[in-house]
């Protein structure tokens, strides 16, 4: 065997090459390594010729201010939402991070470019949270589904910070949010201004650690689903403008009227009231007159919102605070007035609302709907329905619904209620929707008087009473005949989901729409606009015969509005 071949392989090295080799020659890898660095020494060098020629060119030299302002431009105005990035810089406002060392400085050099860290990069946090210093934090969490658990680990880790926490925003699981507000370092919070927590399971267990911040600073507060301590040190700042707090599925603790006045009262400066779900137990007979005063007056309310199981609740809480006249009301119950005391109650204390000499905002919709429970509600709009969306200008919307026994019984009744207090002199659109049908009597009673309406929309509910109303023909004492027609100022009709072919006496639907129509055309009070929508019983020789009386006739030409529904169902 060749013993110089097995060196070789054993070593790597020919023994006769390296005898012959020159005891001056430099090993190969020192030769690199000097190489290598002497290369290093001038790519350093062209980083800092390219930063310097950049730092003349226009843009780099653009105050810092102004690079902050166009950061927080790309920040705001993010193309992809961050639940589809993959890794940072990724069509992200991170990018500009990445553009050159003096975008990159500015850019972590300014702490409130990363007060608002983004929980769906976990990993990432630390870095926000270091890089945001000691800037007003705004932490924001609304994941729908189960929070993973580095999720979870994120949140709590910026929960850390709750004296530097501005805003906080939380939507989790009742369980995981009292999990979270466990780990609360302290009970300081000096700077949170804004608080929304809400819970997507119902529990009867508070957050105690939440309640028991001190937040001198608060302002907005916005609970769902969170059982409430009243007494809390959130609800005694005196600095909160909105308070907004919700409970479904009656997960509420049990309130006294006693602590929610005390709460109104500790806070003067409210501009926004929104209480649903929240049914205070009655005052007792004893109440100590000495405790919160009976009479709380919130000057600076512009909207109030109350939703209560029922009217008698209502009646009594709004006896004892006093709000302007200004305020858009919505009072939302879900129980029919007991009696017509408690109605007039009711009605009494919306009348101001709707009084313009007194600061308030007329009555200009009105809409009547059968679905599930009952309720009267009144809540501020800002424009009618189409065509006559008026001057824009706020107004209010008197809404009330319920079952059809329901409404049978009480529809009747509050309206003759609301034309009493004359509440609805400046109404201007009507609705009626699944409505049982109401007597021509009633329906003649109703519409006189009402000057300013000007469209009437009639859906999935008898309408041929309604529309007899609107002209009808009698036989003086004197022997003459006369015709009175309501509503001077009507100009539009809209049917949907109507049988014309429903009877009135001997003749149908369709032929009296048609009669009513010619008689207001002759009185010279036309209607000028029909639309007509997924009827039924209505052919186009009857269609057709409408446009002699009106201006525009638009009829979607179905004849059996069940078609329209069946091609949807198809789709």
């Amino acid at each position: 065997m060749d013993t110089r071949r097995v060196e070789v392989a054993a070593t790597g090295q020919d023994p006769e090459l390296t005898q012959k080799s020159s005891p001056h020659m430099t090993p190969p890898t020192v030769a690199t390594d000097s190489l290598d660095q002497e290369i290093s020494k001038h790519v350093k060098a062209l980083y800092g010729l390219r930063w310097h020629r950049n730092g003349h060119t226009p843009i780099a030299r653009l105050p810092n201010e102004v690079l902050v302002q166009v950061f927080q431009i790309c920040q705001a105005h993010a193309e992809v939402p961050s639940w589809r990035l993959r890794k940072p810089g990724s069509i992200h406002w991170w990018r500009v991070t990445h553009v050159c060392r003096h975008w990159r400085m500015v850019a972590i050099g300014t702490p409130c470019l990363w007060a608002s860290p983004d929980f769906s990069l976990p990993k990432w946090i630390p870095e926000m949270l270091i890089r945001s210093q000691s800037a007003p934090l705004m932490i924001t969490s609304v994941w729908a589904g189960e929070a993973k658990d580095h999720r979870s680990t994120s949140i709590r880790l910026a929960l850390q910070h709750i004296g530097h926490i501005h805003t906080l925003v939380l939507r989790q699981s009742h369980s995981q949010l009292e999990e979270l507000f466990d780990t609360l370092p302290s009970d300081s919070a000096p700077l949170l201004e804004h608080l929304r927590i809400s819970a997507r399971s119902t529990s009867d267990t508070p957050f105690d650690r939440l309640f028991n911040l001190d937040a001198p600073r608060l302002r907005r507060v916005h609970l769902l689903n969170c059982p409430v301590i009243w007494d809390s040190p959130l609800f005694q700042t005196k600095s909160l403008i909105r308070l907004d707090i919700e409970a479904t599925d009656g997960n509420s603790r049990p309130l006294h009227f006693s602590q929610l006045l005390t709460v109104l009262d500790r806070n003067p400066y409210l501009q926004l009231v929104s209480l649903s779900g929240i049914t205070p137990l009655p005052l007792p007979d004893d109440f100590d007159k000495t405790q919160p005063p009976l009479m709380v007056r919130l000057s600076h309310l512009s909207t109030f919102q109350l939703t209560m199981d029922d009217h008698q609740s209502i009646v009594q809480l709004m006896n004892h605070i006093v709000i302007p006249e200004s305020a858009k009301l919505t009072l939302r119950c879900s129980a029919a007035p007991s009696t017509g005391h408690t109605l007039k109650a009711y009605l009494s204390m919306i009348a101001p609302h709707c009084d313009c000499s007194r600061g308030g905002q007329e009555i200009r919709t009105l809409s009547i709907l059968s679905w599930g429970v009952g309720f009267l509600e009144i809540r501020g709009d800002a424009s009618l329905r189409e065509p006559f969306a008026g001057s824009g200008e706020d107004h209010l919307t008197l809404f009330f619904q319920g079952s059809e026994e329901w409404l049978a019984e009480f529809t009747p009744r509050i309206l003759k209620a609301l034309r009493g207090a004359g509440m609805l002199n400046d109404l201007e659109y009507f609705h009626a929707l699944q409505i049982p049908g109401l007597n021509l009597v009633f329906w003649g009673e109703f519409l006189s008087g009402l000057e300013k309406v000007q469209s009437i929309e009639m859906s999935y509910c008898p309408a041929a009473r309604l529309v007899l109303a609107l002209f009808l023909e009698y036989t003086g004492s004197d022997g003459e005949d006369y015709a009175y027609f309501p509503l001077p100022k009507l100009e539009a009709l809209y049917f949907r989901g109507i049988d014309f072919g429903e009877p009135i006496g001997a003749t149908e639907f369709s032929i009296q729409l048609c009669t009513t129509l010619r008689g207001r055309y002759d009185a010279e009070a036309p209607v000028k606009i029909c639309r007509i929508r997924s009827c039924y019983n209505l052919n186009g020789n009857a269609a057709k015969a409408l446009e002699e009386f009106v201006e525009t006739v638009e009829w979607d030409g179905l004849e059996d509005g069940s078609e329209r529904e069946d091609s949807e169902q198809d789709e």
